[in-house]
């Protein structure tokens, strides 16, 4: 299955010159986005459906396909009505099983309904803190409450949400108050990532997710593996709810000739990422691969050399 990730975070024709995001979080790495590239534009809703059309005919796969809708930035900002035409493009797309968004959340509550009835499978908001002194601290600003009330107006339209933290020195005190958020609503799931140790504050903040794992395992009365983009252990609490942790994984990208496989941090992605400027980049950290699906020099073999490299086909 091909999994996209659309780097939807501004409207078609409009110049890309910076990260579009109304938090400043400590630990961003900008998603390996370069933007020195300024005179290229954000393509349009038409065209990131376009793309996926296109590369799911040269992948020559009748397999099904999902999207993530994220990017180097905030895709909320772009506004409901933008969001909402982009989903029901891709709703449209006979391969697609599912449409998903990954959002900070700050502006999501007077969307929900509309991104739901559009066809928005599931929603996952970034929120690493419910401390609003912590959460102003690494967001930058202080919209806890925002995000909380989004979560509310998610789950409140039957909305399946995931809520995903990144575990670190910041929030390990907070354990408690992210079990009590899981256990509070029966469509939701609290899922812990580590903290890429890159960069001052990388460093500063990183902690092991064991160290997390060892305080899940008394409060759970089923612990399972599960497989998905990342693999992790869903852990079913006694008192009712649902954590996940990513578990540490050595690097799974078939592709064992890739130049860069020895300095992933990441591992494999999973996704097949089409970026704001309409340029397939296949693989999470290599930018030496990439596609421009607008070029009069695409062609379909290039897409599957492009794919290939990345690990994907």
């Amino acid at each position: 299955m091909l999994r996209f990730r659309l780097d939807k975070t501004a409207k078609g024709g409009q110049p890309i010159r910076a990260r579009h995001c109304n938090l400043n979080c400590l630990w961003c790495h900008h998603d390996y986005f370069d933007h020195s590239a300024s005179h290229r534009l954000a393509i349009t809703n038409e065209m990131f459906a376009e793309s996926v059309v296109q590369i799911l005919q040269a992948a020559q796969s009748e397999e099904e396909a999902t999207v993530r809708i994220a990017g180097n930035g905030e895709p909320t900002l772009v506004g409901c009505p933008e969001l909402v035409e982009l989903i029901r493009l891709l709703r449209s797309i006979p391969q697609i099983k599912s449409v998903t968004m990954t959002t900070n959340g700050v502006l999501v509550k007077k969307m929900a309904g509309s991104l739901r009835e559009a066809g928005l499978d599931a929603i996952t908001i970034s929120l690493n803190s419910l401390d609003p002194e912590i959460y102003c601290f690494y967001a930058g600003h202080c919209y806890l409450h925002r995000v909380l009330d989004s979560i509310k107006a998610c789950l409140a339209v039957g909305m399946p949400t995931k809520v995903n933290t990144i575990y670190c020195r910041l929030n390990a005190r907070e354990l408690d108050d992210f079990v009590l958020l899981a256990q509070q609503y029966q469509n939701m799931t609290v899922k812990f990532f580590d903290l890429i140790p890159t960069g001052q504050w990388g460093r500063r903040l990183y902690l092991s997710l064991d160290h997390l794992e060892a305080r899940l395992t008394p409060l759970a009365c089923q612990v399972r593996e599960i497989e998905h983009a990342y693999p992790c252990r869903e852990y079913h609490l006694t008192g009712g709810g649902v954590i996940q942790v990513k578990v540490t994984q050595s690097n799974t990208c078939p592709n064992l000739a890739c130049p860069v496989r020895s300095n992933c941090l990441e591992g494999c992605r999973s996704s097949v990422r089409i970026r704001l400027d309409g340029v397939l980049q296949p693989c999470g950290v290599r930018i030496d691969n990439t596609v421009d699906m607008f070029s009069s020099q695409v062609t379909p073999a290039k897409i599957r050399d492009a794919l290939r490299s990345g690990g994907k086909l």
